[in-house]
């Protein structure tokens, strides 16, 4: 399966073993797949069909091209959002679906022409798009069986962005929400004063990555500890040990991922979410001969419905049984980054921290960083009217949490995806971040 921006239009593409009219009939079969609020025909040339929700989402298609078992276009000629500020976002784009064969396959590519990053409503729509396509559409496919999105899960879509708009209402009194409130810019000047200004602080930039390579110098050279490669660890297959959750490699990173249990999604560990969500892409640590992996801290049944929740892929196992041999006197429940190495069929932990050492865990801080109003946060010591909406004595004082929940979730279920873990609760008062400066 491939998802990419085609000419920054939304397009994903995957391959089944069907033939391209039976992938054809189900991609007409719209009400199969995508909403059961779907009415009019979606099976001929010339048709139209709407689909609306109250005052949440309401749009309505034209068939303008319909060649059985190869491609099918819808033309939206009406649309309207009530989550975005433009709320004829879609208006005049173009639903485009095209079967063809591959090999012994059938390849499916979706594209929706006009769906640009530059729409405010582009990530939850793309986010939805790739879960109704390449998961509800694709089941259709294979098993006879999507998943269209029930009613009461649509207006969850949209909630957050809802509040966003309502929050930024409110803050549009605030010092530095006008654009041209100069308390909230920095002064303006010709650009050579400005790459002065900038030579002198690259300075200190260089002097702190050059302080920072000292560190992991020194980290280096510290001294290790024995642990007990025998610990048993849960995964996917049932029990293994420490040294099997090397996967056969050097090194093992391991993130203590912090949960409470018989909680559901929304009341789980915000920083972790934050933390562990952004660790994706493993082949560069695999080319070093590092695992990475998570170590939950809570029952693996549970806890693998979160991971699988939230998208993520890493290697997951649960720790609940072996914390406490695996920490070796550090708090039990907390959050940690640890570093393991592996020797022959022994095991030493060589490095561990928490608190704000796990931020090298988040590139998007290092990238907010580097922007003129940093992360947005009270405790940064920023010029007097710069934006802050997150901290105390703030409608967002947990700075990884917004309208109740870990950030990172909204567009999860925005994409229609089940937070549900099997706990039978429902969200209690979010817990506190330990993951402050």
């Amino acid at each position: 399966m491939t998802q990419t921006r085609d000419n920054q239009h939304f397009t994903t593409t995957f391959l089944v073993d069907q033939t391209p009219e039976e992938v054809f009939n189900a991609v007409i079969n719209v009400r199969g797949w995508w909403s059961q609020a779907i009415e009019g025909r979606t099976d001929q040339l010339g048709a139209q069909f709407t689909y609306h929700y109250q005052d949440v989402h309401r749009c309505a298609f034209n068939i303008t091209e319909f060649v059985p078992g190869k491609k099918v276009v819808w033309h939206v000629v009406d649309n309207s959002f009530s989550f975005v500020k433009d709320k004829n976002e879609w208006i005049g784009t173009d639903v485009v679906f095209e079967t063809a064969r591959k090999g012994d396959q059938t390849e499916v590519h979706f594209t929706h022409v006009g769906l640009v990053p530059a729409y405010e409503c582009y990530d939850v729509c793309s986010d939805a798009w790739s879960s109704y396509i390449t998961k509800s559409l694709r089941d259709l496919i294979t098993t006879g069986k999507g998943q269209p999105n029930p009613l009461e899960k649509i207006v969850r879509k949209v909630r957050h962005m809802e509040a966003i708009m309502k929050d930024e209402s409110k803050n549009a009194e605030l010092p530095g929400a006008a654009g041209l409130d100069t308390s909230a810019l920095p002064a303006v000047v010709d650009r050579a004063t400005w790459q002065a200004e900038l030579d002198k602080l690259r300075v200190q930039e260089k002097a702190h990555t050059r302080q920072g390579d000292a560190i992991a110098a020194a980290r280096r050279r510290l001294p290790m500890v024995e642990v007990d490669p025998t610990i048993q660890l849960l995964g996917p297959h049932g029990p293994v040990t420490l040294l099997e959750a090397f996967e056969g490699r050097r090194l093992l990173i391991a993130y203590y991922h912090m949960w409470h249990t018989g909680q559901p999604a929304a009341a789980q560990c915000e920083g972790c979410t934050k933390y562990n969500g952004q660790v994706r892409e493993l082949s560069y640590l695999h080319s070093r001969d590092v695992t990475y992996a998570t170590f939950c801290q809570g029952p693996y049944e549970e806890s693998i419905r979160y991971r699988d929740f939230m998208g993520w892929d890493v290697p997951w196992y649960s720790v609940q049984d072996s914390a406490d041999k695996l920490l070796a006197g550090r708090q039990v429940g907390m959050f940690y980054l640890v570093c393991y190495l592996r020797h022959g069929d022994r095991v030493f932990e060589t490095y561990w921290t928490n608190g704000r050492g796990v931020e090298v865990m988040s590139p998007s801080y290092g990238l907010l960083d580097m922007t003129v109003y940093g992360r947005q946060e009270t405790w940064e010591d920023s010029p007097a009217g710069w934006p802050q909406r997150w901290g105390e004595n703030t409608s967002e004082p947990n700075a990884y949490r917004t309208n109740g929940r870990p950030i990172a979730q909204w567009s999860r279920l925005a994409a229609g995806r089940s937070d549900d873990l099997g706990t039978g609760t429902t969200a209690t008062t979010p817990h506190g971040s330990s993951n402050q400066p």
